[in-house]
């Protein structure tokens, strides 16, 4: 699925969860949408913007979005997909996140090793595990740190390629 239309997936969820609230898009219920487009440098100006448009709250999707809403105003910020909130320093903890920031965690830091343990059991003659991960985001890098425990617990090696990955260069679409 492209990144495109998990995001409009995502926008038509929410739209429809807020329905189910008694929201009805443009009669009570307004959404708008920013997109970063790749470019992290954007992320504060975006935030800006919907902060200027007098906006009550701002969903994000991953842990720049996250950072740079959290940073940027003091409007709730609810995020998905931002990894581990606590150890990314979003959140003070999952049961009292504190702030402007609450959200839903993927914890994907604590069962990336599990996924490991799957891919040995789908390859058991596995021996050596690429990993490919973009290292301008902390969330993650900390589920890279976890695989790389997980592959190193089972005896395999791993070769770890972190990029910066920025838009517009070969090789990052």
């Amino acid at each position: 699925m492209r990144r495109r239309s998990f995001l409009t997936f995502l926008g038509a969820a929410l739209i429809r969860g807020f329905a189910q609230k008694g929201y009805e898009l443009n009669r009570n219920l307004t959404f708008e949408r920013r997109g970063a487009e790749a470019y992290m440098g954007r992320l504060r100006r975006l935030v800006d913007e919907l902060v200027a448009s007098k906006v009550d709250i701002i969903v994000t999707l991953g842990y720049p979005p996250a950072l740079a809403a959290k940073q940027g105003t003091t409007l709730p910020v609810v995020s998905f997909g931002a990894g581990d909130p606590v150890g990314t320093g979003l959140a003070d903890s999952l049961a009292r996140p504190g702030g402007n920031f609450t959200g839903i965690s993927d914890v994907s830091a604590e069962v990336t090793p599990k996924r490991m343990e799957l891919l040995k059991e789908m390859a058991p003659g596995l021996r050596r595990v690429a990993m490919l991960w973009n290292a301008a985001d902390l969330g993650m890098t900390l589920r890279y740190r976890a695989a790389e425990t997980g592959a190193k617990a089972m005896g395999l090696s791993g070769r770890a390629r972190a990029r910066r990955f920025r838009p517009g260069v070969r090789g990052n679409e």
